[in-house]
């Protein structure tokens, strides 16, 4: 893990930091996260994060349910 920065946004308190070497698709890139704790392991247990569309750098993105499916220009 890269560099770490304390934020406060309100009543959250946040913490960036700089992740190395992410990759989506075949490029490769240093990614600027904010982590905050997360809800009781009970509620979406099966999600470990979320990806901003801004990470992805596209004009727009499409989520089709039924198809499952994900794209983005």
């Amino acid at each position: 893990m890269g560099l770490s920065t304390r934020v406060e946004l309100g009543r959250l308190h946040l913490e960036q930091v700089e992740l190395p070497h992410v990759q989506v698709g075949s490029a490769a890139q240093t990614a600027k996260v904010v982590l905050m704790d997360g809800p009781d392991s009970n509620i979406l247990p099966d999600v470990d994060g979320y990806l901003g569309p801004s990470f992805l750098c596209k004009k727009w993105v499409e989520f089709n349910m039924e198809l499952r499916s994900l794209r983005w220009q």
